[in-house]
């Protein structure tokens, strides 16, 4: 293939996996990355794969998309090999080892490990050749030791090998992603050895060499001399072989197998819901993140610009929170909510203030046809405040504190005289958050370790006694140490 084609390949598999940001800096071949192609892809180590995440900034959603994503590249490339190691085409990986292109059809060359090449009979020239392995043998030396379906620890388990036993394996090797190597049975010791469960389409067997790596030691030993080999049973006796097998296989080795595979299946179940979960809660966390940004610019047509001059016979007043509410008319019950920032300026008529059939307290706006609420029990109180009476006002926002960074949950402009249960209990009104699990803080806490217990703002104390004066704009920190993306709005950004 092509180096463009192998360029464009990567290209096309990154955008599938929802990856196609990072094309340009996973491709550049000056950058701290530069792969060409997928088989460079699928060739990374776990350490080039955080290296990579972390030098990209991937946030976990984009982990678990290009792990899962590399491998199932690597168990189609393995798909690959073990389709071509059965068909013994030289196209196989391995397969024209040894093979001298210079030999003439009647007399082939040996190949390495005692292999050799030779032509299917009537064909001519060098794509003919196939390869022929000579087999070579290894003693189980544990008490039982397992073979799987493909060199992987997670794969699965095909039959079990006895002490003692000797066993006919391909001379070529395999290792797994952590650098463990395996054994491949031969096609006829596999169908002696080996036991598939109904409807799974096993056709190889591998078994461990050396199982240290996990805590077991060495499984098998050799390559056996030719002298020390105790051979099996010919291929041709399949059938009877299976049977001997079969009956020899104790009830308590099949049982031990099968336990051994339903562990697997639970781990691999545990590892996918936990990675699940926490995907699942960082694109909350992204949610609620963009939100909140979106709404920190939000203003609307009704608002006016700080510093405007004011209309004819107009008084000023600020938005107490982050809405207000506004109708077209007095005999129109339905209201309309528009978001702002807290303290944003609302011209209104001055005299205008009516007394609403609900109990709301409405005042007509100054150079729009409609009114505004002023106050409403119904709505939490003061929703526009009289900037005559504001002398003791600030503006207060809390960011907390998460680990997709800081999140702006909360923004009021409230009287510095109130208590930080006040404020607290508004936070809590507002976002759905519980009370108990909320700490305040007037300055960002550490980000590693505990916080410390006198850094907390005190429910008794006042705005004031925080340092916070009338007209500032003062952030203070949140920090939810229990189930922010669950309880902030009750947890509606987890079900989008």
């Amino acid at each position: 293939m092509a180096k463009g084609d192998r360029g464009e390949e990567l290209f096309a598999w990154l955008e599938k996996k929802e990856l196609g940001k990072h094309s340009q800096a996973i491709t550049d071949p000056d950058g701290s990355i530069g792969l060409s192609g997928l088989e460079d892809l699928r060739d990374l180590l776990e350490e080039d794969i955080n290296d990579m995440v972390k030098e990209l900034g991937f946030n976990i959603g984009e982990r678990k998309r290009l792990t899962r994503g590399i491998l199932e590249l690597r168990e189609e490339h393995q798909r690959e090999l073990e389709a071509a190691a059965e068909t013994g085409l030289t196209d196989a990986p391995g397969a024209t080892d040894g093979y001298d292109a210079n030999a003439s059809p009647e007399a082939p060359r040996s190949r390495d490990r005692g292999a050799w090449a030779t032509f299917k009979k009537g064909s001519s020239g060098p794509s003919a050749v196939v390869a022929t392995e000579v087999p070579q043998y290894f003693e189980i030396i544990k008490s039982m030791v397992f073979v799987r379906s493909a060199p992987r620890k997670d794969a699965m388990g095909v039959g079990i090998l006895r002490q003692g036993t000797h066993i006919e394996v391909r001379s070529q090797r395999r290792k797994d992603e952590d650098g463990n190597v395996w054994a491949q049975l031969t096609e006829a010791e596999f169908w002696r050895s080996c036991e598939p469960e109904p409807g799974k389409a096993a056709k190889c067997g591998f078994a461990l060499i050396d199982g240290s790596s996990i805590g077991l030691g060495l499984l098998l030993r050799g390559p056996l001399p030719e002298d020390e080999v105790k051979r099996p049973s010919a291929p041709e006796a399949t059938a009877m072989a299976l049977a001997v097998d079969h009956q020899q296989l104790s009830q308590a080795e099949r049982q031990a197998q099968m336990e051994e595979q339903h562990r697997l299946d639970a781990e691999k179940r545990r590892e996918e819901e936990r990675i699940d979960k926490q995907t699942a809660t960082a694109d909350a966390l992204e949610r609620a993140k963009a939100q909140a940004e979106a709404i920190a610019i939000k203003s609307n047509k009704l608002a006016h610009p700080e510093g405007a001059q004011p209309p004819d016979g107009a008084i000023c007043l600020r938005s107490a929170g982050r809405f207000i509410y506004t109708k077209p008319s007095k005999d129109r019950q339905q209201m309309v909510r528009l978001e702002c920032k807290p303290g944003t300026i609302y011209y209104a008529k001055e005299g205008s203030e009516w007394q609403g059939p609900q109990g709301g307290l409405w005042v007509q706006h100054a150079t729009e046809s409609c009114w505004m609420m002023l106050e409403d029990a119904a709505h939490g109180g003061a929703v526009l405040l009289n900037e005559e009476n504001l002398a003791e006002f600030a503006n207060v926002t809390i960011d907390c504190l998460t680990s997709r960074g800081d999140i702006r949950v909360f923004e009021a402009f409230i009287s510095a005289k109130s208590t930080v249960r006040q404020l607290n209990l508004r936070l809590c009104s507002d976002t759905g958050l519980k009370p108990k699990g909320t700490f305040l803080f007037k300055t960002r806490p550490p980000a590693m370790g505990m916080p410390r217990k006198q850094d907390v703002m005190q429910e008794k104390d006042t705005l004031l006694d925080a340092g916070i004066r009338p007209g500032m704009e003062a952030p203070l920190y949140l920090v939810y140490p229990f189930n922010f993306e669950g309880d902030y709005h009750n947890g509606a950004f987890l079900r989008l």
